[in-house]
């Protein structure tokens, strides 16, 4: 080993030792042996942190991005060239290559925790100290370009121009590409169904083919029995990269079917990468006309209409995510267009997303049931690719719905099993919301009577355990 090597080894194990000393605390009037080949191999190590990170956060299948790696890379590249700079025309006090330096252990100290304690995505606070980190660049980029700054002697207002300049800069080079994205159990095994899936999708011939596709469920809806109260629905899954959402609208659909002998009387929209033909889009303007079909069929005044939107979510807002179909998301103000369409009323919204309790408040109307799977302000759980339902969804449709056809009643203990189901993972609880207007409400009781009287939901079986896996909130 050349004498160059071991100089540049002793100098970096020198700052990285001073560095965790930092980061516990410890005040070192030493400084930190740094130069070109130290900051060469630092950005190194802070690339393979952002690479790890990236792909412990992801699946562990996945696939690099040249375009990820380039932009992130190059920026660490941009920090650590900052602190060179700073470095040679800032004060002897600088504290800019200390903070760089104290990075990597700070890196790998939390690396390591978050995987002993499985609570890398599941906890607010980790992800907030994962990106309390991330800033750590861009506090040297400032100091160093503050350095600069006060050098160049600039006048007042010019020098606070420039500096304004470099801040809008600097703030500019967020990063925002994964250098490591996932890939999907599901896809890989599926490769080669997905790979003509992909032959055959075309957006213009995917739009034409929407009013065909709706006309087409519309076909298949059966006439309503008059002075019985029935169910009628509309099943929206409205992500298409994660499965989770496809298979829970279905799942939905048969539960109907068997409990409220539905089969007839449902219009689904999906949208998914893997079978984007399968069922019209999920989008709000086919969600209007879905509700407008369905109104046309069923007894307005009679029947109730049950709205069920699976998806993620935020806050006033609930994903329609479908690259690079790019449908517009659903707002509380275009869902209660869409609902008046349908000229329904008794209308049951099933809403399950984050934040979904956002919607709530909107709809507080004496004819209308509301149930969400999240407060406001909270997360909701379940959007695995490795699960068939989310947790709301199992929890109310396959385990409540399939015990009783009382919407109120199904939602009490579809809320209570979630929240054994949360306090078992250790999460904050969703805290689901229910409204149930005064006008609606006996509206449902018929409609259980009638329920309970034609189909024996007491036989029903749940289609997965009780104890869910645990996946990431979403």
């Amino acid at each position: 080993m050349g004498e160059w090597t071991k100089r540049a080894l002793r100098n970096l194990g020198h700052n990285l030792g001073r560095a965790a000393l930092l980061v516990i605390g410890a005040r070192r009037d030493e400084c930190f042996r740094y130069g070109p080949t130290e900051l060469a191999v630092l950005w190194g190590a802070f690339a393979v942190t952002v690479v790890a990170v990236d792909a412990y956060f992801n699946t562990p299948i996945g696939g690099v991005s040249p375009w990820g790696a380039s932009y992130a890379l190059s920026m660490a590249l941009i920090v650590f060239l900052a602190i060179w700079v700073s470095a040679k025309v800032g004060p002897r006090d600088l504290r800019a290559p200390r903070l760089a330096h104290a990075m990597v252990p700070v890196f790998t100290i939390w690396v390591l925790f978050a995987v002993a304690t499985a609570q890398l995505i599941q906890s607010a606070s980790t992800i907030s100290t994962y990106y309390l980190l991330m800033a750590a660049p861009y506090l040297v980029l400032i100091r160093g370009a503050y350095a600069a700054h006060r050098k160049l002697g600039l006048a007042g207002r010019l020098r606070a121009a420039v500096g304004a300049a470099v801040l809008v800069l600097i703030f500019g080079l967020g990063r925002d590409w994964l250098i490591y994205y996932p890939i999907f159990e599901q896809r890989l095994e599926g490769a080669a169904e997905n790979a003509a899936d992909e032959r055959r999708f075309d957006m213009e011939t995917l739009y034409y083919r929407q009013t065909a596709m709706l006309r087409g469920q519309a076909a298949l809806l059966e006439e309503g029995t008059p002075g019985q109260v029935e169910l009628w629905a509309v099943l929206v899954a409205g992500d298409a990269h994660q499965n989770v959402f496809l298979s829970e609208v279905e799942a939905v659909r048969d539960i109907l079917a068997d409990t409220f002998g539905a089969a007839r009387r449902v219009i689904t929209l999906a949208n998914s990468d893997d079978h984007p033909h399968r069922y019209p889009l999920a989008n709000p303007p086919n969600l209007r006309e879905a509700l407008r079909l369905v109104g046309a069929q069923m007894d307005r005044d009679e029947d109730v209409l049950l709205v069920f939107i699976t998806s993620h979510g935020t806050d006033e807002l609930i994903s329609a995510n479908f690259y690079p179909v790019r449908p517009n998301d659903f707002t509380p103000s275009g869902l209660a267009q869409a609902v008046a369409v349908s000229g329904a009323q008794n209308v049951a919204l099933i809403l399950s997303a984050c934040h979904s309790g956002s919607f709530v408040p909107h709809f507080k109307r004496s004819n209308m049931l509301v149930a969400t799977a999240a407060a406001a302000e909270k997360n909701s759980f379940g959007c695995s690719d490795k699960n068939e339902w989310t947790w709301f969804g199992d929890a109310f449709f396959n385990h409540a719905i399939r015990e009783t056809p009382d919407l109120a009643v199904a939602f009490k203990q579809a809320s209570a099993l979630i929240s054994e189901w949360e306090a078992n993972a250790g999460y904050e609880p969703s805290d689901p919301q229910l409204w149930i207007g005064e006008a609606i409400a006996p509206v449902l009781d018929k409609l259980a009577e009638s329920a309970a009287a034609g189909t024996d939901v007491a036989d029903g079986q749940p289609l997965s355990p009780s104890s869910p896996p645990l996946p990431a909130p979403r």
